[in-house]
């Protein structure tokens, strides 16, 4: 499913198999594990995407610098500095590779195109769906224009409202956790959620209610 899209996202065998990849830590190949949850993150594996994120972000590497090192010899990469006593090799060099993967599984867990339509907060922690710091996004690239919405909660009920240029000709497909979710209108029209939590919102729409158990 990643980076490629050689299989269909939701009616493929590859979808099926890859639906049960969950969180990943970080490993010695560190470009492996959020490459690895982003094949979970596209097959509807929410935990894949905002667990390997947590993971990722609090190695010790990604602290202050956010940036993986090569290490061992690769690492090396043929920097050098001068000493008097000849010359030094050093690791000086960032794992761009992993760096990259890690902000693209961060971007696609808020957004990702699949098709002519846009996947919206598939990767996201549940809890953010009901807490009062809400959500904002502005001026999110895709392929269909940049994104902006801001997502409130209060007294039960969640708001969003969707901004910027984005118009996938498919619509919007909100994911929302599977349970909790007592009435969604879009638009003032109330409309259905499906089992897995997932509400498709057509091209135009402006704003979502959502009320919660």
């Amino acid at each position: 499913l990643w980076p490629c899209r050689l299989y269909s996202i939701e009616n493929s065998k590859a979808a099926e198999q890859f639906r049960r990849v969950g969180p990943q830590k970080y490993a010695e190949w560190p470009y492996f594990g959020p490459a690895r949850a982003h094949q979970g993150l596209l097959a509807g594996n929410r935990d894949a995407g905002h667990g390997t994120l947590t993971m990722q972000l609090e190695h010790p590497q990604m602290q202050n610098w956010y940036a993986f090192d090569e290490g061992g010899a690769s690492g090396e990469g043929g920097w050098t500095s001068p000493l008097r006593s000849g010359w030094k090799k050093t690791r000086a060099m960032p794992h761009g590779w992993a760096i990259a993967e890690v902000t693209l599984l961060l971007r696609d867990s808020i957004a990702f195109e699949d098709s002519d339509r846009l996947v919206l907060l598939a990767g996201v922690p549940e809890k953010w769906f009901t807490h009062s710091d809400g959500m904002i996004v502005e001026g999110l690239p895709t392929h269909f224009g940049r994104l902006g919405f801001e997502y409130k909660f209060a007294n039960g009920e969640g708001g969003m409202v969707l901004s910027g240029t984005a118009q996938p000709p498919g619509g919007f497909l909100l994911c929302l956790p599977q349970a909790g979710v007592q009435t969604i209108a879009a638009d003032g029209k109330e409309i259905a959620v499906g089992p897995d939590g997932r509400v498709l919102l057509t091209r135009g729409t402006k704003e979502v209610r959502i009320r919660w158990m």
